[in-house]
């Protein structure tokens, strides 16, 4: 039986139903929901591979759909988006997929056809073999992502002459992420065996966010930085206020400056309220 997971979210049931007997025939897991919310709450629950939205989710508002895509995209990047629509053009469907991140749309008119159905069932086919680049090998990446929405990827040296970067993480960064409702996680948290920069690429990419302490300037740290630039992931930096200012590259990015561990955890903090990243008491229970 196939592993593969697809979430339908519309407001019919007689269009969940269809589509999900569908996918269940070609050997889908498949689970269907009616909101935003409802899908928002099973992505929070259980992984997915792709998931087929219908663009207008009328129970909502007319542009639910359009919405849960871009929530997608930023907290769940691992899974592919494919519309389900019955815009009145091509044009329209087109754009609204380029626009939200989708791969791709397929028009609910034409699953009558059976052109059309062997259409939906090729997209799902391919949809979650979508695969990551390895920036070292240029090959693609065959790991298999595990995205953890709550997961904040923590990079900083393990010494300064300035200020004890222990005291940093562990009475400044780490109360403050955890506070949040969110789950810190720093490289020699774990015990890595084998590439050590494949892991840490990896643990990036199933990262929601990052914390990045550039407090001097140290190479890995710095690499560590530009991955997560690279993959489109939201960053705060942190900075010594001794150390050397950030230059004019890095200015556009959310930084605290700290002179003490005492101030770092509040404004942390509050930079994640800025962000949209911290959980509700619910979701906090929850996790």
């Amino acid at each position: 039986m196939s592993t593969v997971r697809v979430m339908i979210v519309d407001d019919l049931k007689d269009w969940r139903t269809m589509l999900s007997g569908i996918l269940k025939d070609e050997g889908y897991l498949v689970e269907a929901v009616g909101t935003r919310s409802e899908a928002l709450h099973l992505l929070n629950e259980k992984p997915f591979h792709a998931a087929i939205i219908d663009v207008r989710l009328f129970g909502e508002n007319d542009k639910s759909g359009l919405e849960l895509a871009r929530d997608i995209r930023m907290y769940y990047p691992t899974v592919s988006v494919i519309f389900a629509t019955e815009y009145a053009s091509v044009e329209q469907a087109i754009v609204a997929t380029r626009e939200y991140g989708a791969i791709n749309y397929i028009d609910k008119k034409d699953l009558g056809t059976q052109e059309g159905l062997d259409r939906f069932k090729a997209l799902v086919a391919t949809a979650h073999l979508r695969r990551f680049r390895c920036f070292k090998t240029g090959d693609d990446c065959v790991r298999v992502l595990e995205f953890k929405p709550r997961q904040v990827f923590v990079a900083m040296p393990y010494r300064s002459e300035l200020i004890d970067m222990t005291d940093v993480y562990e009475l400044g960064i780490a109360p403050a992420v955890e506070e949040a409702g969110l789950q810190p996680l720093r490289a020699d948290d774990r015990f890595l065996t084998g590439d050590l920069m494949c892991n840490i690429c990896y643990m990036i990419r199933g990262s929601s966010l990052g914390v990045i302490d550039i407090t001097g300037w140290n190479a890995n740290v710095l690499l560590e930085l530009g991955l997560m630039y690279g993959f489109g992931k939201p960053a705060v930096l942190l900075k010594h206020e001794r150390s050397i200012d950030i230059p004019a590259d890095l200015r556009g990015i959310l930084y605290v400056e700290y002179g003490n561990v005492g101030s770092l955890k509040e404004r942390l903090l509050k930079c994640f309220y800025d962000l949209g990243y911290v959980a509700t008491e619910k979701e906090k229970r929850a996790g």
